[in-house]
């Protein structure tokens, strides 16, 4: 320990009082001693002014060091909650599938278990369960975080039905159901640990790395169009969930039955592969109403909606392209 006997440099409110710096864990602090007799006995020369501010700013900045570190692992503390909260990040931002990434016009969407319809604007969040709904003079663009991409026209209602779950197969699931209006979706090459389904009320399309267009008009009546890849479209029963259950008492498990032999397969079990530049209809009964190649000179081809996203595919194959580059 350090005594400085500065007689200039008294403490307040003490005529006898001195400065001490003490060496310490966190660095040096100053504290007022009152003079010992032997320290009164010798008759130091008066520090000057100069020398009284030196030693009184040096004072002040050991007391400082001193609160530094007593609060160093404070700051170490509450500094990722300020960075998650800063950059938009909080809570439950691990459990967003998506995201609204455009939006035109009104867009809403529906929580699970909820009657009420709340406002989507860009950058709000959707997860597994929801639905999103687009009005008159309205479109979005979702992106999920796989980087899958689904428009919807004006006038479309869609069911987010799972995104990316976990099945008993160890496999991730999404399945979204189109309830009317017009879609277009961007899927990401579905590899074998993956499954992604889109379905209408009247069919339902596996997709396995695909550029399609899917409407879904009043009448439940579908036309599926296939520009790049292919899908697997089917009118078979809808399928069982195979999401992962709560484990819970035993139950018991039924035997083994005999496998079904061959049988003819009615109309309401149709499957086709639709690949790219085809289209198929389906009429609200299920029945194929026609099926076979597309042009891109058709009239249907010509629309604003088309147009529109052919323009959003080219800006992400561009932001894709960047994303490779700046890994490489």
């Amino acid at each position: 320990m350090r005594r400085l006997k500065l007689p200039a440099a008294r403490c307040a409110g003490s005529s006898n009082g001195i400065i001490e710096l003490k060496k310490t864990s966190g660095g040096e602090s100053s504290i007022c001693r009152e003079e010992t007799s032997d320290i009164r006995s010798h008759s130091p020369r008066p520090a000057t002014r100069d020398q009284a501010i030196v030693f009184e700013n040096y004072g002040r900045q050991a007391a400082g060091n001193v609160l530094a570190g007593r609060f160093r692992w404070i700051f170490w503390l509450v500094l990722p909650a300020m960075v998650m909260l800063a950059d938009g990040r909080f809570s439950r931002s691990e459990e967003h599938k998506g995201i609204v990434a455009f939006a035109e016009g009104e867009v809403r969407k529906q929580p699970p278990a909820s009657e009420m319809w709340e406002n989507a604007p860009v950058q709000s969040a959707v997860n597994s369960g929801e639905k999103v709904r687009t009005y008159q003079l309205s479109r979005a663009e979702l992106e999920l975080i796989q980087l899958d991409i689904i428009r919807l026209a004006p006038k479309t209602t869609i069911l987010l039905d799972r995104l990316y779950e976990e099945t008993r197969e160890k496999k991730l699931a999404t399945s979204i159901k189109v309830e009317k209006g017009e879609i277009w979706a961007s899927v990401h090459e579905v590899n074998a640990e993956t499954e992604f389904d889109i379905s209408a009320p009247v069919a339902a399309a596996a997709i396995t790395g695909t550029v399609l267009r899917m409407t879904v008009r009043d009448d439940s009546t579908t036309q599926l169009k296939v520009y790049k890849g292919e899908v697997k479209i089917s009118h078979a029963p809808e399928k069982p969930d195979h999401s992962p259950k709560p484990s819970g008492k035993p139950v018991q498990i039924e035997g083994p039955k005999p496998i079904q032999g061959p049988r003819e397969v009615s109309l309401d079990e149709w499957v086709y592969i639709i690949k790219g530049m085809q289209q198929i209809t389906i009429d609200p009964k299920g029945i194929v109403l026609s099926m076979g190649q597309f042009s891109r000179k058709d009239m249907d081809e010509q629309t604003d909606w088309v147009k529109w996203n052919k323009q959003r595919e080219d800006i992400r194959q561009r932001r894709l392209q960047n994303m490779m580059q700046k890994r490489r």
